[in-house]
């Protein structure tokens, strides 16, 4: 077989996980303290795990609104109302089939630290604490899950995370595509030369031939085994006792190997896909009413039309809530306006700071971006009078807010310019305004015309207020 040849322009790069035990043995970092800092990614994962475990009252391997409605309400049923519950279900099944796998409820732990997805940790994990140990349960596989399927869900893990590195499919991974594979992982600006040296260590040591000049070659079975062998090193996990806790490590900690997974469920209605299925050619006509259970449907079209989304709910309060529980970031104009014009805690100018971070971390998201999502709530702040260099207005018009304008505008470097702009831009598409009033229709025009920019390019969605029912 011809030896692969080396891509043009393709630069030296590193970031293995080693890179990251021996970054943090410079001298500002000692090694105790570096795996200090190491472990509650661990704990984290185990954590995750537990609770997904404990929710899975029937041990099929996912968690159905029945079964998170009996352990919520069994601590408070008041607060774990029917229809909180089925707000959140809405918010973790991504995909509508009427139950969680752990891959989304992992990205729907991960999306967020508000207070009730705590609540939902810390309750599976109780409940899978007080669970008997059955004879032949799986360590960490799903509860109910024997350790040949375990197994075999590790096995179908390093299978999809070989498939991610071997860009073309020949059965082996060839030197560039392991570095491309670790910059796509860990993201071009943590990727120095000192990570790429010990990627490059570990990509030998694992069992690759060839040489640099030639090409150098990992075969998959020796891929899989140094990555088991590495990953088990770095979590604590045993593949041989708990290899479907394992399995779970792998899926978070090289989650960019799921990544088609991730950005069509994990970042809120993402836009990624060429065009939603069954969308027309042309636009919608907007105002546009739709049943709430479509509103994510609705907005993956309109920004797939590049249009800012405006929703109104008239008057109720659940599409604020159930955005709450996706992973957006939030700027929240009736606490603007409670810091500034009532308690006044804060300027003008501090606000717009903070708001200004929120945008940032919307449009860089450890590499990837996320919606921005403005609340309005009942109120008519005056966004058009609030924007300016820091929140700068022309977010609100697609066209207008493009990769390159944000660059120009400061709000991220060179690098992470790059990175958006690949695949057609696949990851800047995650990224869109979606606003929430609790206005009606005809409130929002007498109110809000003049109070958000670019308001008349909008796609403005109503939502039916019966449909909250159903």
């Amino acid at each position: 077989m011809a030896p692969k040849q080396r891509r043009p322009g393709s630069q030296g790069r590193t970031g293995s996980p080693v890179a990251s035990r021996g970054a943090s043995q410079a001298k500002a970092q000692p090694k105790s303290k570096a795996k200090a800092k190491a472990e509650p990614k661990v704990a984290v994962a185990g954590q995750i795990l537990k609770a997904f475990e404990g929710l899975d009252t029937n041990g099929d391997g996912t968690i159905h609104q029945d079964e998170l409605k009996e352990v919520m309400q069994a601590l408070d049923r008041k607060t774990w109302t029917d229809k909180k519950i089925g707000l959140i279900m809405s918010a973790i099944d991504v995909d509508s089939k009427g139950r969680v796998d752990y891959d989304e409820f992992v990205r729907w732990v991960m999306g967020g630290s508000d207070k009730d997805r705590t609540a939902v940790l810390k309750a599976g994990e109780a409940r899978a604490n007080s669970k008997p140990r059955a004879r032949g349960e799986g360590s960490a596989g799903g509860a109910g899950t024997s350790d040949a399927d375990s197994q075999e869900e590790l096995e179908k893990v390093l299978e999809k995370i070989f498939t991610f590195y071997d860009e073309d499919q020949d059965g082996q991974i060839e030197r560039i595509e392991w570095l491309d594979g670790e910059e796509k992982r860990l993201g071009k600006l943590d990727f120095g030369p000192k990570n790429r040296k010990e990627a490059i260590a570990w990509f030998k040591e694992a069992g690759a031939v060839g040489t640099p000049v030639d090409g150098m070659f990992l075969s998959k079975e020796n891929f899989k085994t140094a990555l088991v062998k590495k990953v088990a090193e770095e979590s604590g996990i045993s593949a041989s006792a708990e290899p479907g806790r394992l399995a779970a490590f792998l899926r978070e900690s090289r989650a960019v190997a799921f990544a088609e997974v991730v950005t069509a469920g994990g970042a809120a209605a993402s836009s990624s896909a060429p065009q939603p299925e069954g969308a027309p050619a042309e636009p919608p006509t907007y105002p546009l009413t739709i049943k709430f259970k479509d509103l994510m449907e609705a907005t993956r079209e309109a920004t797939y039309f590049k249009r800012a989304v405006l929703v109104l709910s008239n008057d109720k309060t659940e599409v604020e809530t159930f955005l709450n529980y996706r992973s957006t970031q939030l700027i929240d104009c009736k606490q603007i306006i409670n810091e500034t014009c009532i308690q006044k805690s804060k300027s003008k100018e501090d606000a717009q700071a903070e708001a200004r971070k929120q945008l940032t971390a919307a449009m860089n998201s450890s590499g990837f971006t996320k919606p921005l999502h403005i609340r309005l709530s009942n109120s008519a702040f005056d966004l058009t009078k609030f924007c300016g260099d820091e929140v700068p207005a022309d977010i609100f018009n697609p066209h207008l807010w493009t990769i390159e304008e944000a660059f120009k505008r400061g709000f991220f470097e060179a690098g992470h310019k790059a990175n958006l702009e690949i695949e057609d831009e696949k990851k800047w598409k995650d990224f869109y305004v979606i606003i929430t009033s609790t206005f009606d229709s005809e409130r929002a025009k007498e109110f809000l015309t003049d109070k958000i920019p670019h308001f008349n390019e909008l796609a403005i969605l109503l939502i039916d207020p019966a449909s909250f029912e159903e």
